[in-house]
Parts: C-alpha cells; structure tokens; sequence
C-alpha cells in the first residue's frame, strides 16, 4: 500500500491480499472423484480447497475460477479455499453421493480364512459390508475410493464377493475360491 502527501511517499513494507471468496459451485453434488468448478474471487492465490475439512486436489483456470477434485473421505459440508490473505467457507453445503460399487478385480484370487484380499474397483467410499459368497469378511477397510482390503471369512464356500454401500451392492463376476484343506483324518 502506497500513501502519497505533500511530504512525499511512503509504502506498506508487507502487500496487501484481498481474501478469497467463493460465490457458487457446480456441481453441488457428487461422488468422490467428481470434478467441482468453484467461481468467486481473489482465488489467483488459494493454496488449497477444503471439503467439509479434507485437503483436495484442484487446479486455478482463471483468478476467479478454481477445478477442484471430490477427495476421498470427503463429507457433506462447505467448500473451504485458503490463501494467505485468508480463507473463505461456501454459504451452502456441497453433498458427497455415493454411486453403487463396482468390483473389478481382486487379488489373490483364492485363499484360505484369514487371508487378506485386495478387491479393486470403483464407488468404495461409504462401503458398509464386504462379503465372500454372502458371508461377511473378518474385517475389511476401504483404503481409498477404489480399494478395499478385507480378510476372508470361515466357513464361507467359493463364490463371488459383494460389496455393498449407501447406493446399492455390486458383486464381482469372477469367483474367489476357497483353497481346500484338511481338517483331519
């Protein structure tokens, strides 16, 4: 900042920034991945965006627009850019949808009880069950929005494994199957 007198000229030894603002978003709503446009103003300088308190990706196309990626474990809440000059909340709320799970694969593709199991594909995020051949896994986590480590169950027979969340289950098409052993003689 600058300030001039019939004394002469004196300027501010820090700049001044105008903090961000963002004045809509489109979509306000989508699943993890979804590519958000957020328009407002001051963003030439935003150094990260925010869902609901998770750290996305995003890109600056313009000083008033910003391409902002759905991160996983993103949560319905506002949209937040930070800045040096400050950081600024949307007034509405952006809304994380889930799409119905789909398997792609998995590895290995057989085991024995207790083995992990590495299931890849799309829309884990919100995932509330893991079955193998309509058993529920020993346990599972869902890593990111497209993989999901879970632990085969006992006394499960081959089968497909499901994955089931908020919009629906999805099942794979290729068997996982159960390695034979021997329990005595």
């Amino acid at each position: 900042i600058t300030l001039a007198s019939q004394f002469g000229y004196g300027t501010s030894t820090n700049n001044f920034g105008a903090e961000p603002l963002i004045t809509s978003f489109d979509p306000v709503a989508g699943t993890v991945g979804t590519l958000i446009l957020i328009n407002g103003a001051n963003l030439s300088e935003v150094t990260n965006v925010n869902f609901n308190g998770t750290n996305a990706l995003f890109t600056r196309s313009a000083p008033d627009q910003i391409h902002a990626v759905v991160p996983f474990g993103a949560t319905n809440g506002p949209i937040q850019v930070v800045a040096p000059s400050g950081t600024n909340d949307s007034v509405t709320n952006f809304t994380v949808t889930f799409g119905v799970p789909l398997i792609s694969g998995f590895s290995p593709s057989n085991g024995l009880p207790g083995g992990e199991v590495q299931i890849s594909g799309l829309h884990f995020s919100g995932a509330t069950n893991v079955t193998f051949n309509g058993v529920p896994a020993l346990f599972f986590g869902v890593t990111s929005d497209t993989q999901i480590s879970a632990f085969a169950p006992g006394g499960a027979s081959s089968g497909p494994i499901t994955v089931a969340g908020p919009a629906g289950a999805g099942q794979s098409t290729n068997l996982f199957f159960f390695t034979p052993r021997l329990t005595g003689f």
